[in-house]
């Protein structure tokens, strides 16, 4: 069986409690004792020695009552000493954990400040473009990504595309305009799904950062799809050299809910141009009223000889 220092302490005071009680029990019953069991020694040779003995007994007694308290006063400060060792331990954790939560707090992303942000940054912008523009370069600088795309849904019949509305850092032709249609790429994909689609890997040659400085391919991408009443109506992606986490995704997400209100009325602005296109008249059209003009005229003609 094994025992700690402090329970071995606390066997020696007991044992000594129980020896001190003894000595003092046979100490006093020593006169008595003598006269009983000894025939050599008379009553009245007890009776002088018996304040020697009484002297000796208390200074016995005061003797190991001195080394009880000893005992006693050690344990105490033992048990103290061991009280302190816990409370640094704990005070240490403690800062520990203090620590390393400060050390959280500051890695962890305030989602709420940074779409905070984007919105006013969005709200100060009065076109529609200039508002995509503003909210894809804030929500890339958020995220730290090093490039982005927000496509908005187009709508032709039963055909739905996603057509590129606004770049950041993106290399391709201001008169050129990317576009997938659902179900297409991974961008198409995502929003068949409606479904964020991260990747930690890139396929090569998918997308390049181009700088004076030189070509590079960024190792993160995030694609977030926007739905409205079940309907995709926007999408952004976002590529980065540093991994996305839920916290990009999440501003995102909040980011696409500012330019909602943009979003419907674009959407309405195409359907209005698209209804308001005045039709086109086939050759065939044009021939047939060719022909029933001169037909009209040669009737006007002979009725004309008639009269």
């Amino acid at each position: 069986m094994n025992l700690d220092g402090n329970k071995i302490q606390k066997l020696i005071i007991l044992f000594f409690l129980i020896g001190l009680v003894g000595s003092i029990y046979m100490l006093y019953a020593l006169p008595g004792s003598l006269e009983k069991n000894s025939m050599s020694i008379g009553f009245q040779a007890i009776s002088d020695v018996t304040p020697l003995l009484i002297r000796t007994s208390v200074v016995i007694i005061l003797t190991l009552l001195l080394g009880l308290a000893y005992i006693i006063q050690t344990q105490r400060m033992q048990n103290a000493e061991d009280d302190q060792q816990e409370v640094f331990y704990i005070e240490d954790t403690e800062v520990d954990l203090v620590k390393g939560e400060s050390s959280d707090k500051k890695n962890k992303i305030n989602v709420e400040e940074i779409v905070s942000s984007i919105s006013k940054a969005v709200q100060q912008k009065k076109t529609t473009q200039s508002k995509f523009d503003a909210l894809l370069q804030r929500a890339c600088d958020a995220t730290e990504a090093c490039q982005g795309v927000l496509y908005q849904t187009k709508k032709e019949g039963f055909k739905r595309r996603l057509e590129m509305v606004s770049a950041f850092a993106f290399s391709l032709p201001e008169s050129e305009r990317l576009s997938y249609e659902f179900g297409e790429g991974l961008v198409g994909q995502a929003a068949m799904e409606n479904k964020t689609k991260k990747l930690d890997e890139i396929p090569e040659g998918y997308m390049t950062i181009v700088s004076g400085l030189g070509t590079a391919s960024p190792n993160y991408l995030m694609i977030k799809p926007y739905a409205i009443d079940g309907e995709v109506e926007a999408l952004i992606e976002i590529a980065s050299f540093a991994e996305l986490n839920e916290d990009h995704d999440e501003i995102l997400a909040q980011s696409l809910k500012l330019i909602e209100q943009e979003l419907l009325e674009n959407q309405q602005v195409d359907t209005t141009e698209i209804k308001e296109q005045p039709k086109k008249t086939t050759k065939t059209e044009t021939t047939t009223k060719k022909v029933a003009k001169k037909e009209s005229s040669k009737a006007k003609s002979k009725d004309v000889k008639k009269n």
